[in-house]
């Protein structure tokens, strides 16, 4: 199925209302490892500390890793939010979410931070050294919207990027995370050949950051191949439009210049023409020149024209 952007019409544009609700949109690649951790002082071994994962004197084991509750309703999101940590030797535990204060300023490699796992009352240590990278829940859930992103299922990335910015909109690059969504999904649209969801897709983009690289070229490259297939339908109100909406973002591109000049010189061509039956007396026939210039171009010499054409035409 195909989503079609805010103010944009195309195929399945029933699936705009989507887009209205969504502010914006986001993704982070995290990193992440194996918990060497151990058991903060007085968990069974008097002040020596338990390594995390290792079996305690009564022989009740400690987890090697919390426990991986699936999600409610098929989405990552719908479940209980938990922290990630993922250690330099590649192991990955979830841990119950860390409080700001529990990890401190400028941490050093043998800073030991103080977590827990989910279903565990046990507290452990790791030292800071060990952690490739703590990941929060929104966090991981971007994570897992770039991970659709990369496998074209965008309607499904959709959905995460619409509860990111409703229930965490200050994440951090969530905006630039939408920015790169947006692209390469017009990316794929126009491998696809469906310049207007490329259009839709970029004219988004334009909305968010106007400066995105490659932005320019791509609004351009598919009004063009859209203003071809209308003239050639000789629907040159709807390629006015096309123009008009590249014009508003890039007044100055070559394709809308060009553009513009060529339609604007076909309608001047008309009107001479229109202006040359009049002369002759021919007033049926400057009238329907006249009105075909104006179709194509409304010049306003050539609207001028047509009125004074229309009224001396019995």
């Amino acid at each position: 199925m195909q989503r079609t952007a805010p103010g944009n019409s195309g195929p399945q544009a029933g699936r705009s209302a989507r887009w209205a609700a969504l502010a914006a949109v986001a993704l982070a690649i995290v990193l992440a490892g194996r918990f060497l951790a151990e058991a903060q002082p007085g968990g069974g071994r008097g002040n020596e500390p338990t390594p995390f994962g290792a079996t305690e004197p009564n022989d009740s084991p400690a987890p090697a890793h919390p426990t991986d509750q699936g999600p409610i309703g098929g989405k990552f999101y719908n479940q209980e939010p938990f922290d990630e940590l993922r250690l330099k030797d590649g192991e990955v535990a979830r841990i119950v979410p860390l409080k700001p204060n529990q990890i401190p300023e400028n941490p050093k490699p043998n800073t030991l931070i103080t977590i827990r796992v989910p279903n565990d009352e046990q507290e452990y240590t790791v030292a800071w050294g060990q952690i490739e990278r703590h990941l929060t829940f929104p966090e991981l859930i971007l994570e897992k919207a770039e991970d659709f992103i990369a496998r074209e299922n965008y309607d499904e990335a959709f959905d995460y990027y619409q509860y990111l910015r409703k229930i965490y909109p200050r994440l951090k690059g969530l905006e630039e995370s939408m920015q790169r969504w947006l692209f390469q999904e017009a990316t794929t649209w126009h491998r696809k050949g469906n310049h207007a969801q490329v259009l839709a897709m970029l004219r988004e983009l334009y909305t968010r950051n106007a400066e995105y690289p490659n932005l320019a070229s791509g609004m351009a490259s598919a009004t063009d191949k859209l203003m071809t297939a209308e003239i050639a339908d000789d629907n040159y109100a709807a390629a006015r439009k096309l123009l008009a909406n590249l014009s508003t973002c890039f007044p100055e591109h070559a394709t809308a210049v060009s553009w513009k000049n060529k339609l604007t010189s076909q309608a001047g061509e008309k009107l001479a023409a229109s202006q040359e039956h009049l002369k002759e007396g021919r007033l049926h026939e400057a009238r329907e020149v006249a009105t075909e210039a104006v179709r194509i171009w409304p010049l306003a010499e050539a609207v001028r024209f047509l009125e004074e054409a229309q009224q001396q035409s019995p």
